[in-house]
């Protein structure tokens, strides 16, 4: 509700101008606080939830850029393999200016077809979309690294676990992600 008031006003046009609306309306003429059904505590509590998000991990950023084909299985399997934004985002380049060792890389990722990997290409092909990487990530968000929860005091910690034969209580992507756990 509060977005499309914002985005109707002009105040909020894409995900950066969230990031910068508390030091906006801190210059304003007219601070949010001022508003009709708004005081202070509302805005101090939306400015503390938008501070709160500044840092988001490699998985949920993935996955919050909204590639077609891109989920939050997906999102996670790329985190998983890239471990940063720095790694994750100059592999993407490179792969969609054609290096093909890059582009071999992503497409013998488990999980990521061919259709995935033109879409995810398709979208770091287009500078707009680098563009707004640059003026969000940086100075206004950090990308944290991808952390596995790995117990490692479990018996198959660090071993590959292979399912052969039939599975009767848990389909094959179900089995994958309990071990994955």
């Amino acid at each position: 509700k509060h977005i499309e008031t914002f985005f109707s006003l002009g105040m909020i046009t894409n995900p950066v101008d969230i990031f910068t609306l508390e030091h906006r309306d801190r210059e304003s003429s007219q601070s949010l606080s001022t508003w009709e059904g708004w005081g202070q505590k509302s805005a101090d509590n939306l400015f503390r939830a938008i501070r709160q998000k500044r840092e988001i991990s490699l998985d949920r950023f993935i996955y919050a850029l909204g590639i077609h084909q891109i989920g939050q299985t997906t999102s996670k399997l790329l985190a998983r393999r890239y471990g940063s934004y720095e790694v994750w985002t100059h592999s993407m380049k490179e792969a969609s200016a054609g290096n093909s060792t890059f582009l071999e890389e992503l497409i013998n990722i488990d999980g990521i077809g061919p259709g995935m990997a033109e879409d995810l290409l398709y979208f770091f092909k287009e500078t707009h979309n680098l563009d707004f990487l640059a003026r969000l990530v940086g100075p206004h968000i950090k990308v944290s690294d991808f952390k596995t929860s790995v117990d490692s005091s479990s018996p198959v910690a660090g071993k590959t676990v292979v399912f052969t034969g039939s599975l009767t209580r848990f389909t094959r992507a179900e089995a994958k992600a309990k071990a994955e756990i």
